[in-house]
């Protein structure tokens, strides 16, 4: 990976950052109160957003290293088994894969059918473990 691309990766995590905050206060606001379908939705935003920054900087890295990942229907997977698993440890991939499907459900559903109980987990995976590990990966 070339240098000149650490600067960008920097800027698009420090975007994800700013999703993680509002993801933090939604677990925080969970802990006094149940999740309405408001804040379902937001929740459900969040967690999309911040899958599409790790993909945008997967991408980033495939284009640096002149790595061409196929546009078929199952090219962000191909992505994320590709580069993902060059750079991260299986256990991250993993991880992101659950992200993944849940972009993928996120943007086939309708958003009344979004439950706390199922989000909350990743919310406590991202921040615990994906988010702190890609971060430190790339300082």
């Amino acid at each position: 990976m070339s240098p000149d691309i650490r600067p960008r990766i920097q800027l698009e995590l420090s975007l994800i950052d700013k999703e993680i905050a509002i993801l933090e206060l939604l677990l925080k606001k969970s802990r006094n109160t149940d999740m309405d379908s408001i804040d379902c939705r937001a929740t459900a935003a969040c967690l999309h957003s911040t899958y599409n920054g790790y993909e945008k900087i997967l991408i980033m890295i495939a284009k640096d290293e002149g790595i061409v990942i196929k546009t078929d229907h199952k090219w962000h997977k191909s992505l994320l088994d590709t580069i993902g698993s060059k750079y991260f440890p299986q256990s991250l991939v993993s991880e992101l894969a659950k992200l993944l499907g849940f972009r993928h459900f996120f943007r086939h559903a309708y958003s009344f059918s979004l439950k706390w109980e199922n989000m909350e987990p990743l919310i406590q995976i991202l921040i615990g473990n994906i988010h702190p590990e890609i971060k430190d990966y790339f300082r």
